[in-house]
């Protein structure tokens, strides 16, 4: 992926590229690739829309089944259950508790879901912490579905 985006930009130039939030481990490759190359390019992420229920929007959703759709909001329910405990509960504690609603769950299978720092993808160990991320992939039968939210 940092190859083809480093070829684009050497082809086209810009002096700003926008990338969307969703994709968070994407936005970080490519904000660092840029400071890599010494390009003076200024990379600009786009909030993640959402679905009224929460669910992060993308074309994926539409190839969900009607089980799938449904039971897909609990990603974003494991999300904001971290962002609501951080300062309670140990990252530890609060992954575990998704991977058991998720092992609940007959409609997904859980891939990651990790409380990392975003400036160095170290995970983060602490209650509280200054700084924190959470990320999240899942998969609806054959579909793969992602997630983040700035947790601190």
């Amino acid at each position: 992926m940092g190859q083809i985006v480093h070829i684009l930009f050497e082809c086209v130039n810009p002096k700003t590229a926008f990338f969307g939030e969703k994709d968070f481990q994407q936005l970080q490759v490519i904000k660092r690739l840029v400071k890599l190359i010494g390009a003076d390019i200024e990379i600009v992420g786009m909030p993640t829309i959402r679905e009224s229920d929460g669910l992060a929007m993308s074309s994926r959703n539409r190839r969900l089944s009607d089980e799938n759709r449904a039971a897909s909001v609990l990603l974003y329910k494991a999300l904001t259950f971290a962002k609501a405990n951080i300062h309670i509960m140990k990252p530890s504690q609060i992954k575990a508790e998704v991977q058991a609603l998720f092992s609940k769950d007959q409609w997904l299978d859980l891939e990651y879901f990790e409380i990392l720092n975003p400036s160095d993808f170290e995970l983060v160990e602490e209650i509280n912490p200054t700084n924190a991320h959470a990320v999240i992939a899942a998969y609806a039968g054959d579909i793969r579905l992602i997630d983040n939210l700035k947790l601190v």
